[in-house]
């Protein structure tokens, strides 16, 4: 797998300020950093700031310096929007290397870890990860999609992802290697499930134990029926309703 991409549905949330923003993001790395202090660094461990070419990221616990960068940004944009984009450690991909994206104002969040396997970080780190932002966060449903290698491309460098390639339904949400359910999942919904990790505000439903892997049909069927069972239970809202 090359990445592990949690995507996290929230409600929008308005802020004031780059004050507010910076507050709400150290909320979430302080969060991350308690679910798994091995994998995911306090502030100073995450870097962003980056508003234009060859210029060094900074640590976001540098607040002076980073508040500045963000003000900038904003000031560049063709809208006031805060977001940030942090990964750590700073700079070149190496396994287990975390990138959190965060636009509140578009209910955008995105946590990937690169190449998760080779950094041995397995499926309950990744699921405590996504519980951190859940009890920290108002989320109304996130998943954990794979991006890979596409077994199917007509070269051998062709990408794709769970999501967009092997997801049971185009229209519904889907549940790639895991997905947060608002909802008290039981065994009975999801009986092919490899785990059912109880949030305080819903539940984590864990497809394969493994490190999902798009070019292993079983980890695909594995995906596919609890989708399929998830939503005979209407546990898995449709995004497009045009279908």
């Amino acid at each position: 797998m090359i990445r592990a991409t949690a995507r996290f549905t929230l409600a929008k949330v308005p802020l004031a300020d780059v004050e507010a923003g910076y507050a709400l993001t150290l909320r979430i790395i302080s969060a991350l950093h308690g679910a798994a202090p091995s994998r995911c660094p306090n502030g100073d461990g995450w870097f962003g700031g980056v508003t234009k070419p060859g210029q060094e990221a900074v640590p976001f616990s540098d607040n002076v310096e980073f508040k500045a960068r963000l003000v900038k940004q904003i000031s560049m944009s063709p809208s006031d929007d805060y977001s940030v984009h942090l990964s750590s450690p700073d700079g070149k991909s190496v396994p287990g290397q975390l990138s959190l994206l965060f636009i509140p104002s578009f209910a955008h969040l995105t946590l990937s870890i690169h190449r998760p396997e080779l950094a041995g970080v397995d499926v309950l780190a990744i699921a405590r990860l996504i519980q951190a932002v859940v009890e920290t966060m108002e989320v109304s449903f996130a998943f954990v999609d794979s991006f890979d290698i596409d077994p199917n491309g007509e070269e051998p460098s062709d990408k794709t992802s769970y999501s967009s390639s092997f997801a049971t339904f185009p229209h519904r949400q889907c549940v790639g290697w895991m997905a947060y359910i608002p909802s008290n999942v039981i065994a009975a919904q999801a009986p092919t499930a490899e785990a059912l990790v109880p949030t305080r505000k819903g539940t984590i439903v864990i497809a394969v134990k493994e490190s999902f892997d798009i070019s292993n049909p079983s980890h695909i069927q594995a995906a596919n029926q609890i989708e399929m069972d998830l939503a005979d239970h209407d546990l898995l809202k449709a995004i497009d309703q045009s279908f």
